[in-house]
């Protein structure tokens, strides 16, 4: 699934200034425009990455042997569940389908509780998890994500405006960037305290 940026360009470029165009003052270049973009999809994937976790809704399968009736997932919140199969004696072979009746989601959407399965049961969720479907979403509902996300990106921007590990210039004195930078402690601050995907969580 394509990542989903967590901003838009109109955003970082107000973040950003009329100053900070890199071109006329208040005036965004075709070209500038594109690399905010391809800057925006690296910083959201780099995002991703650093939580360990996928934020834009998609569809995950996952299968593992209990330990007991709580089943943690790897992509969180859980939003719903498509299909659950299983079964208390461990065997794939012995798999059939856990009535919507027999289990839930937790609050937090961390994970799926049965109640009539539980240690040694082998399990197969297929669910939709994650955090939005659009980037309007984002915006709409995590502003703190989006906002991290514009403060990175508008930090890439200005390395890029005045080249050093992340830049270079060109033989046509056009400037590129290598993607190439450190994430700003203010971002993985936001992350660590709202989006940060535990590793105690799997199950």
């Amino acid at each position: 699934m394509p990542v989903l940026a967590l901003t838009t360009v109109d955003r970082v470029k107000a973040y950003l200034g009329t100053s900070n165009s890199g071109a006329a003052v208040g005036v965004w270049s075709p070209e500038n425009v594109a690399v905010l973009q391809d800057m925006i999809i690296k910083v959201s994937d780099d995002m991703e990455n650093y939580c360990n976790r996928s934020f834009g809704l998609q569809s995950y399968t996952t299968e593992t042997l209990l330990t007991g009736p709580v089943m943690q997932v790897d992509s969180v919140p859980v939003q719903s569940i498509t299909s659950i199969v299983g079964t208390a004696s461990g065997r794939g072979s012995d798999m059939a389908t856990i009535p919507a009746t027999a289990y839930d989601i937790s609050a937090d959407g961390d994970s799926i509780t049965f109640y009539t399965l539980g240690r040694g049961a082998r399990v197969r969720a297929v669910y939709v998890g994650g955090l939005a479907a659009t980037t309007a979403d984002i915006i709409a509902n995590y502003p703190a994500l989006a906002g991290a996300c514009d403060m990175q990106v508008a930090n890439l921007w200005k390395r890029h405006a005045n080249p050093d590990k992340t830049g270079m210039t060109l033989g046509n004195g056009q400037t590129n960037w290598t993607q190439e930078y450190q994430m700003l402690t203010d971002v993985k601050r936001t992350l660590d305290n709202s989006f940060l995907y535990m590793a105690d969580f799997l199950g």
